[in-house]
């Protein structure tokens, strides 16, 4: 079963973990070898990193960790810069106290839809059953549909909340996205758009 993290919200799933409606946020995926952990950060969402590693650490989950993953529009959160990218990436492993490969992609900005509304990015990252990495899968959101509901009781998705001082992850207040899917018409079969791996970039922290 996937995952899919709405705003500030952040999960586990073994295999699949996806972002819908990515504008200005960050898709942030931290692979273990146990599974993948996510979190959607808005911008300027460093600081909460540490609901974040609680959420991670409260888990039971864990397991070593593997990989680093943060993809976003760098146009719309930082400026096109690959090395401002870098630095929030750094910051965001210092917070998780993560040493090793850092990943990302430069999603595409699609116009605005015909209605003059701003449209969107769909991202989401599939475990490789192969290596110790992470495929990554995008779409334009207006081609895609999102199902809600109540939150799962047995593996519930938390929200990074301000509480006294501190961040602590609580449930959403709203219904969290259960299921994502393309919509399917004659002109786009139902498959996202899988990242080469010449346009993801990787260095090491």
């Amino acid at each position: 079963m996937a995952r899919y993290l709405n705003e500030r919200e952040v999960g586990f799933d073994a295999d699949t973990i996806g972002f819908p409606n990515i504008g200005a946020c960050m898709g942030v995926v931290l692979q273990t070898d146990n599974g993948l952990y996510g979190f959607h950060a808005m911008p300027g969402d460093v600081d909460r990193i540490a609901g974040f590693l609680q959420f991670i650490q409260n888990s039971g989950l864990h397991g070593n960790n593997v990989h680093l993953y943060g993809s976003c529009i760098r146009s719309k959160r930082c400026g096109g810069s690959e090395s401002q990218w870098k630095t929030e990436m750094t910051s965001l492993a210092g917070g998780l106290n993560y040493h090793g490969p850092v990943s990302g992609f430069d999603m595409p900005a699609y116009p605005n839809r015909k209605d003059g509304t701003a449209d969107t990015t769909y991202l989401e990252y599939r475990r490789d059953t192969v290596g110790s990495k992470c495929k990554i899968y995008y779409k334009r959101m207006s081609k895609m549909t999102v199902d809600t509901g109540t939150n799962p009781t047995a593996d519930p998705i938390g929200r990074i909340t301000p509480r006294r001082g501190a961040f602590v992850v609580e449930p959403p207040r709203v219904e969290v996205a259960l299921n994502a899917a393309i919509i399917r018409t004659f002109w786009n079969k139902g498959e996202m758009h899988e990242v080469p791996s010449r346009d993801i970039d990787t260095f090491d922290v």
